[in-house]
């Protein structure tokens, strides 16, 4: 079945949907939801949108974009200006849309076109139009404030292997920890997920950076950190663990991108550093001072419960399921 699902793939054509599908899987998927004959067919990144066009009319197709590839193509593009071919080559950058006049093509064969950020909402609703876009990020499902620790001087990082992740943490680890140690020498930055496997650390920081890979629950990393850091400086979509650290009700550090992709995360207490160079005065102040530490903590956790919860961000798209199902 593998086989000639992959038969029709050309990896080497020049238009992404053509690279990543073939047409006969898209006719299996058809196959099947035309079968069940449900009311609404949930698809998933927009290179997947072509199984659309043999979907059954009377289903409504709802496509997931997770981000705005063309957006992704620029801000890589961008990246591989400032950090070099070698950090960021031509082929990841040939993994995503160019021509954002392609893209809205694919994004306007769906109904529903559903954005994981309001940033990302705007983007798409100047491409498609208003009526198609639904603005429905990641929510959490339960909000856990931890406890305040007001001794504790660990940093916590947590991340994936994705090129934005491995430049961010390892300029992090080399030009923004040692200057956090010269006023804080029992520091600890404790780096959670696969991103550990594309770091270095200095011998000479060896003990204060913990590479932990993969950690199956986070939840004691988070209770003992003092503050959790995103210097990611591009990408695209949204970040999840910084919400996640939000709904922990934990004090967080973080760039004008991670700002951008969250709504009004000003309300967070959130501290937005312009350069990842210049995180280490707001993380060095803030593990001087635990009452103003613990007073961010309160107020991630409160929006948190303002912004993130199931109730919020889901609700217009609940609503129009109820609608498509029900009436």
């Amino acid at each position: 079945m593998s086989k000639a699902i992959d038969t029709g793939r050309d990896k080497e054509a020049k238009s992404l949907i053509t690279r990543r599908t073939d047409d006969l899987f898209n006719q299996l998927v058809a196959y099947f939801v035309n079968l069940h004959n449900p009311s609404i067919f949930i698809s998933s990144f927009a290179w997947t949108a072509n199984s659309f066009d043999y979907i059954a009319p009377g289903i409504t197709r709802f496509l997931d974009a997770n981000d705005v590839q063309s957006e992704r193509s620029k801000s890589f593009k961008k990246a591989q200006k400032l950090y070099g071919e070698d950090a960021i080559t031509e082929q990841e950058v040939a993994s995503y849309w160019e021509d954002p006049k392609e893209e809205a093509q694919i994004l306007n064969k769906a109904d529903v076109v559903l954005a994981i950020s309001p940033s990302e909402a705007q983007v798409m609703t100047d491409m498609i139009g208003t009526h198609k876009v639904l603005n429905a990020g990641f929510a959490l499902s339960e909000i856990s404030p931890m406890e305040h620790v007001p001794n504790t001087k660990r940093i916590l990082f947590v991340g994936n292997e994705y090129a934005p992740n491995n430049l961010a943490i390892q300029e992090f680890i080399d030009v923004v920890f040692p200057k956090i140690l010269d006023s804080h020498p029992s520091a600890e930055l404790r780096i959670c997920g696969s991103v550990c496997n594309s770091l270095n650390v200095d011998a000479a920081h060896s003990n204060n950076v913990i590479l932990c890979g993969f950690v199956e629950n986070l939840n004691d990393e988070y209770a003992s950190a003092a503050i959790v850091v995103n210097p990611v400086q591009f990408g695209s979509g949204c970040s999840i663990k910084t919400p996640e650290a939000l709904g922990f009700g934990k004090a967080v550090v973080c760039t004008p991108y991670i700002r951008d992709s969250l709504p009004n995360l000003e309300d967070a207490g959130a501290v937005v550093v312009s350069t990842t160079d210049k995180m280490h005065t707001a993380i060095s102040s803030l593990l001087s001072k635990p009452n103003e530490r613990q007073a961010l903590e309160t107020r991630a956790a409160q929006y948190a419960r303002n912004y993130l919860t199931n109730e919020v961000v889901l609700i217009d798209l609940l609503n129009i399921i109820e609608t498509k199902v029900f009436y």
